[in-house]
């Protein structure tokens, strides 16, 4: 064999090399969106979207109590410059504010100004939780892990 015959091999051979690490990334990309989109589409089916979009008011479990929180936000604390307060509405009176975060409350009254107040709940509330597989890739991300452990992550989440 020549040494020309040798360097054609070698073409060939880093050229078959190319391709399958091409075909390889193409199927990681593939297979992330798969897995992050499936578990998005799953957590949102399982959310009931047919009726995230009608304007009731949002129950379940204890969801009746805290529709009550972005209401006395809107007409008593922000009217008054506030972000937390007191309010006489549940026993001898509570702090509101003081212990749950305002920033989905805000949130909520924001899209509140746009839409009606239960769909304006409900989208907050259901934000979270399909935003939650595309959260759990990119922390596995952020910690650096290889390889199918963040999609792994994401299914076990």
């Amino acid at each position: 064999m020549k040494n020309d015959d040798l360097e054609e091999l070698d073409v060939r051979d880093e050229e078959k090399i190319s391709q399958r690490e091409e075909w390889t990334a193409t199927f990681k990309a593939m297979s992330t969106t798969a897995v992050v989109l499936g578990a998005t589409l799953l957590i949102l089916s399982v959310l009931h979207p047919n009726l995230i979009l009608r304007n009731n008011t949002p129950t379940g479990g204890d969801m009746g109590a805290h529709v009550w929180g972005p209401a006395y936000l809107r007409d008593v604390l922000l009217p008054h410059w506030r972000l937390t307060g007191w309010s006489m509405d549940w026993y001898s009176g509570l702090p509101a504010y003081r212990f749950y975060m305002v920033v989905p409350a805000l949130a909520i009254v924001v899209l509140d100004l746009v839409m009606p107040y239960g769909i304006a709940f409900k989208l907050i509330v259901v934000a979270g939780l399909v935003a939650f597989p595309v959260c759990v890739y990119i922390m596995a991300r952020v910690a650096k892990l290889l390889y199918p452990l963040p999609e792994l992550m994401v299914i076990g989440a």
